[in-house]
């Protein structure tokens, strides 16, 4: 009996190692070039309740309310990009239009009170130590732009980069719009036509696992969006403390920017706060600095907790999951790791594996 078990356990491992394998050789090779398939079957089948809804609700065909629900839906997202977009330049000219103000209060005297200081530390030394320490101040200012000139020409080229990948993207939507309109209007058949490709005995896994992934998409989709809300809401109280203009514009500001990869609002909050105190404002500082400190407390201390909550796991194996996906696949594997670790425990649960006892 137990020579049978070992048998089964290896010839289910197997099976799963190839499934394993066969995933991440069609994320690497396959996923690029169909790409716009899948993001338009993605927004086909967000948008399919929606749909079934409507056309339940009006008695109408379900081609022609897929389209209508399509339509509008592009026309919502194109709306909202353009405000945002719209809000950039608005917010970018403001910035630019104060940017002469703030040299001249703010950049302006914090050099000249570093000049001051620095002769005034010169004045205590002999004149070979001053000289020296002249010398290594042009060395040191001469490396310095030097250094800036280098990113500077480097952040260009890469500007450069992004530039000529724009056409590509535009043509990428494009053809991802497309898809989804031609996916949503024939939904059923696309759907049949992949889940005839699995073999019969693992199709009702496979819808299973579907329905699963769904709902705790669903549910760290709520987890970080709660998380948004209470980084915006401590940034706003924050700042409006702090006596700091449009607090509730840079509060979301630094909100969005919190989730995006290898930014966060340490990025800006911490060289403010270190400015404001060689500024000579140290309350402001030392107010930035604590205001950072009490987000990154509450941030690593709720952000495992909810995402816990909302898909089931345990908080420690969702802190472990996320570092390791961190640690080997980036700010991708961050928010992907959970949903991984979830769908194992749900292996393990409908006893297709055992990973644990």
């Amino acid at each position: 009996m137990d020579f049978h078990r070992q048998k089964a356990f290896i010839w289910n491992s197997l099976f799963w190692l190839l499934v394993l394998l066969w995933t991440l050789a069609a994320i690497q090779f396959l996923l690029p070039a169909t790409l716009p398939f899948w993001m338009g079957l993605a927004v086909a089948w967000l948008l399919k309740p929606i749909t079934l809804w409507l056309s339940h609700v009006l008695n109408f065909r379900r081609k022609s309310v897929a389209f209508s629900v399509l339509l509008l839906f592009y026309l919502l997202l194109g709306f909202l990009l353009w405000g945002l977009f719209f809000l950039l330049i608005q917010q970018s000219s403001f910035f630019l239009e104060q940017l002469p103000t703030f040299y001249s209060d703010n950049v302006q005297p914090f050099f000249h009170r570093c000049a001051l200081t620095i002769n005034g530390v010169l004045d205590d030394f002999s004149p070979q130590t001053a000289r020296l320490l002249v010398e290594k101040s042009a060395q040191f200012t001469d490396s310095l732009s030097k250094q800036l000139a280098a990113f500077s020409t480097d952040a260009l080229a890469q500007a450069t980069s992004v530039a000529k990948k724009i056409p590509f993207w535009l043509t990428t939507l494009a053809f991802s719009i497309l898809c989804s309109v031609f996916i949503s209007m024939d939904y059923n058949a696309v759907a049949s036509f992949l889940l005839r490709q699995f073999p019969p005995k693992l199709r009702p896994l496979l819808l299973r696992c579907k329905d699963f992934l769904f709902g705790s998409l669903l549910g760290m989709l709520k987890a970080y969006s709660i998380l948004l809300l209470l980084t915006f809401a401590q940034l706003w109280i924050g700042f409006w403390l702090l006596g700091i203009g449009q607090p509730l514009l840079w509060a979301l500001i630094l909100a969005l920017l919190d989730f995006l990869p290898f930014i966060g609002t340490g990025l800006v909050l911490i060289p403010w706060g270190i400015f404001q105190l060689l500024n000579g404002r140290s309350a402001l500082g030392i107010g930035l600095l604590i205001l950072y400190a009490i987000l990154t407390v509450v941030h690593n201390l709720m952000e495992p907790k909810l995402v816990s909550s909302s898909t089931g796991l345990h908080p420690l194996v969702t802190l472990v999951a996320m570092y390791a996906g961190l640690r080997f696949f980036g700010f991708a594997g961050l928010l992907a790791a959970p949903l991984i670790a979830l769908l194992l425990c749900f292996l393990q649960r409908e006893g297709q594996f055992r990973f644990y006892r």
